[in-house]
C-alpha cells in the first residue's frame, strides 16, 4: 500500500446540542458539515480547493476527527429507552451517509463518535467510533472498551464478553477484535474513546496491533480531569511511539450544565510524548498538526529509548493473570442512571477483592 508520508491531521472541537429527540441530532450534524467545509483552510497553506493552485499542497488535510458524542451530546436526563428510541443511531445510516458525502468531497478520512443502537442488542447502546474513508466508505469501527461506569449507560463489549466474540471476532483474535487496527494510506489507524485513555493498557493494546496513530476523542470536563487529558495523551503516545489525535469537546447546549463544562484543550501529540498542537481553551474550534509518517516508523526504528521493544511480556502476564473487573457482567442492560450502581467496581465487589489479593490496602474506616 502506497502511503502519504507527510499530511495534516485536524482535531475539531465541538459544542453540540444536547440530543433528546431524534429530530435534534440535525442540528448537530449540520454544524458538523458546516466546520467541515472550511475545514481545509485550518492550516496556513494554500490547500483549499478554491484557491486553485496548480502545485501539490504541502502536508494536505487528510485526517479529520471530532470529539466523542459530537452528534447527541450527553445527558444523564435520559433513561436506556430514550437512548435506544431517539438517541441511537444505526452505522452505517442517513447520518453517516451525509458526513460520507463531505468525506468524498474533501477527499479525507473523516473519524467520528456516536452512541450506537446494534442489531444484535436492540435495547442497549454502545458508544461507537468509526472511521470514513476518501470513498465515503465505513472503514473502521470501535466500541468503547471502558465506559465511565458512574456517568454512562452504555454497554462494554466487555459486558457482553462471549456474546461480542462469536458475532465480531470470526477469524479473529481476541485482540485483534477488541482493538481493531484499519491500514490505510495514512498509516495504521486505531482509536480508544475517553475514559479508555486512562487505562495505558489500551494504549498498547492498539500498538501492539500495529496502531501508528491512535485517535483519543474525549468529552472531558475541567474540574475532573485535572490535567488528565494532556498527560494521558502524551505518556501514550511516547508508551506505544506513535501519534495521538486527541479531539475534545469544547462546550455544549443543554438545560442540563453550563456551556463551557468541558473543557477543550483538543491536542495533537508526537511519538516522543511533545504536543505538537493543542487549542488550550473551551469553545468551538479546530487544531492541525503535521503527521509524518516516515518519521514516526524511523523513530520506532531506532532502538534507542524504543519502549515497546523492551517489554518483558513473560513477566507482566502474571499481572493480568486473575481477572479484575469480571466480564459478562451486564447480562440485563442498565435502564436508568439510577441504575447505575449494578455494574458499580464496589457493588460488584472488585474492590473488596483488590484488599485480598493485597493489591490495595484498606483504609482505616472501611466498611464492606
Amino acid at each position: 500500500m502506497e502511503t502519504l508520508d507527510c499530511y495534516t491531521a485536524v482535531a475539531v472541537q465541538f459544542e453540540p446540542h444536547v440530543v433528546y429527540k431524534r429530530n435534534q441530532i440535525e442540528i448537530n450534524l449540520n454544524r458538523a458539515l458546516e466546520i467541515l467545509d472550511s475545514v481545509l483552510y485550518s492550516t496556513p497553506n494554500a490547500k483549499a480547493p478554491a484557491m486553485e493552485v496548480s502545485y501539490e499542497p504541502y502536508a494536505p488535510v487528510k485526517l479529520v476527527a471530532f470529539p466523542e458524542d459530537f452528534l447527541q451530546g450527553f445527558t444523564m436526563k435520559a433513561d436506556l429507552d430514550v437512548h435506544v428510541k431517539e438517541i441511537g443511531i444505526r452505522i452505517p445510516g442517513p447520518e453517516t451517509d451525509r458526513l460520507a458525502a463531505m468525506a468524498k468531497k474533501l477527499n479525507i478520512y473523516l473519524y467520528g463518535v456516536a452512541l450506537e443502537v446494534l442489531p444484535h442488542w436492540p435495547d442497549r447502546i454502545f458508544n461507537c467510533a468509526f472511521i470514513i474513508d476518501p470513498s465515503g466508505e465505513i472503514v473502521h469501527k470501535f466500541h468503547k472498551f471502558s465506559p465511565a461506569i458512574h456517568y454512562e449507560i452504555t454497554t462494554s463489549p466487555h459486558d457482553v464478553l462471549d456474546e461480542y466474540i462469536e458475532i465480531f471476532g470470526k477469524g479473529k483474535t481476541m485482540l485483534q477484535t477488541l482493538f481493531p487496527v484499519t491500514k490505510t494510506p495514512l498509516g495504521n489507524l486505531a482509536t480508544i474513546i475517553c475514559n479508555d485513555g486512562y487505562h495505558p493498557e489500551y494504549f498498547r493494546a492498539v500498538q501492539m496491533n500495529g496502531a501508528e496513530i491512535i485517535i483519543r476523542p474525549a468529552l472531558a470536563e475541567p474540574g475532573v480531569t485535572k490535567g488528565w487529558f494532556e498527560f494521558t495523551n502524551r505518556a501514550g503516545a511516547l508508551a506505544t511511539l506513535s501519534y495521538v489525535v486527541a479531539p475534545n469537546m469544547g462546550g455544549v447546549v443543554s438545560p442540563e450544565a453550563v456551556r463551557t463544562m468541558m473543557a477543550g484543550d483538543s491536542m495533537i501529540v508526537d511519538y516522543d510524548g511533545q504536543v505538537i498542537a493543542r487549542l488550550p481553551f473551551p469553545g468551538e474550534g479546530m487544531v492541525s498538526g503535521t503527521i509524518r509518517l516516515e518519521h514516526l516508523r524511523q523513530r520506532r526504528a531506532d532502538p534507542s529509548r524504543n519502549f515497546p521493544s523492551l517489554m518483558r511480556t513473560e513477566v507482566l502476564r502474571e499481572v493480568y493473570d486473575d481477572p479484575v473487573y469480571p466480564p459478562n457482567s451486564q447480562k440485563e442492560a442498565i435502564r436508568t442512571f439510577s441504575e447505575i450502581y449494578k455494574r458499580d467496581t464496589r457493588h460488584l465487589g472488585v474492590i473488596e477483592k483488590l484488599f485480598e489479593r493485597g493489591v490495595y490496602t484498606p483504609p482505616k474506616n472501611w466498611r464492606k
